[in-house]
């Protein structure tokens, strides 16, 4: 087996960190998640959705495990998120210095 075809668990750190930084981003932005909800989650989605086929047509397992663990931890991360999107949004700003909504 290839390296490059094993799973990695790097790619689900990465999208679990960067997913983090723009929910936090988006929460001190005073659009209520629009942004966020309607624009980010979506196309970020279809992305990984379309990474899928392929690395299951390559017949790269490891891919596929690593790019399906990306978009759980995207989705349970998101979906955190819009639960509790005030309070994050609260916390942030209190912890940025900026006078919250």
């Amino acid at each position: 087996m290839v390296e490059a075809d094993r799973f990695n668990w790097r790619f689900a750190l990465f999208c679990a960190l960067g997913t983090f930084i723009v929910c936090v981003l988006d929460a001190l932005w005073e659009v209520d998640g629009f942004l966020y909800f309607f624009l980010f989650t979506p196309l970020a989605s279809l992305s990984l959705l379309g990474f899928l086929p392929s690395a299951l047509i390559r017949k790269k397992r490891g891919r596929f495990v690593s790019v399906l663990a990306m978009l759980a931890v995207f989705w349970a991360i998101s979906a955190g998120s819009v639960k509790n999107h005030s309070a994050i949004r609260n916390t942030a700003k209190m912890v940025l210095m900026v006078e919250p909504v």
